[in-house]
């Protein structure tokens, strides 16, 4: 009878095990917060980007890294090129990161004009609060 038991237990310990190992995983992406400002590629900074010299307008979905998680201004970082979505008191949007932003602090990010006004809204608020994530 007791080895009936001990079988029974490891049936049901393999199948427990067999369950869990077929679950997907879940993984969270990490969220960043910051604030949000805007500039115009155009007028402020110019219309190349810090990234591999993209070509960049006030109406390109781009936004600027702040420094300390951008690195190196001189040169291309890590982030150059990912996907991100950002969360603001106006709604979401997706960007790419292509471009630096020297005085941002960290969590923080600089977007276009058209970025900025569909995440945090009218340009005259001049900031807000955001979060954000990489896709």
């Amino acid at each position: 009878m007791q080895f009936q038991s001990v079988s029974s237990l490891f049936a049901i310990v393999a199948l427990f095990s067999a369950m869990a190992a077929a679950a997907p995983a879940t993984k969270r992406k990490h969220e960043y917060s910051g604030v949000a400002t805007w500039y115009s590629p155009k007028h402020n900074g110019g219309t190349k980007a810090a990234c591999y010299g993209e070509h960049i307008d006030d109406d390109s979905n781009i936004v600027a890294l702040n420094a300390p998680q951008y690195g190196d201004l001189g040169s291309n970082s890590d982030w150059c090129g990912k996907k991100i979505e950002i969360e603001g008191p106006n709604g979401k949007a997706r960007a790419s990161i292509l471009d630096a932003c020297p005085e941002c602090d960290d969590g923080s990010l600089d977007l276009t004009p058209a970025l900025f006004t569909k995440v945090v809204g009218d340009k005259d608020i001049g900031q807000g609060d955001i979060t954000w994530r990489v896709l």
